[in-house]
């Protein structure tokens, strides 16, 4: 019962506030919000190195010559996940420069089998991935 007469109250209060709004204020924009972080989203007009972007690689095979070894992957901030497709009939390879702090730089090899697709996680947390590619390790 007390619960009812209390939203009542408040209901009617409200509605008597926004009766006496100026017209003024109802026309004012709203105001922006007080953050210095702008957020975009990945795309074409984003550049390469946001965490955001996805990056992909292929490579043709050399048996059968109609086929392709693709990757894509995108840099996090403590790992990365690395997606392959092997569509070859041999084995190919996914040579990547890891810069560990305190550690330096680091060569990690990822060997993909012939006709086979995965994925396969990297950790470098407090660094970053730096160059990659299709070569043998």
């Amino acid at each position: 019962m007390q619960s009812t007469k209390l939203a009542r109250t408040v209901g009617v209060s409200a509605l008597a506030l926004t009766a006496l709004a100026t017209p003024a204020m109802a026309e004012a924009p709203p105001a922006a919000p007080a953050s210095h972080v702008t957020v975009k989203q990945a795309g074409a007009g984003t550049p390469a190195a946001t965490p955001l972007s996805t990056r992909r690689l292929s490579k043709r095979c050399t048996r059968p010559r109609d086929k392709r070894f693709t990757v894509s992957y995108s840099p996090g901030r403590a790992s990365t996940t690395f997606y392959f497709n092997n569509h070859c009939s041999h084995k190919s390879y996914i040579k990547i420069k890891v810069h560990v702090p305190g550690t330096g730089n680091v060569t990690a090899c990822i060997r993909v089998n012939p006709r086979t697709h995965g994925r396969k996680k990297i950790w470098h947390v407090g660094g970053s991935v730096g160059r990659v590619r299709l070569a043998h390790c």
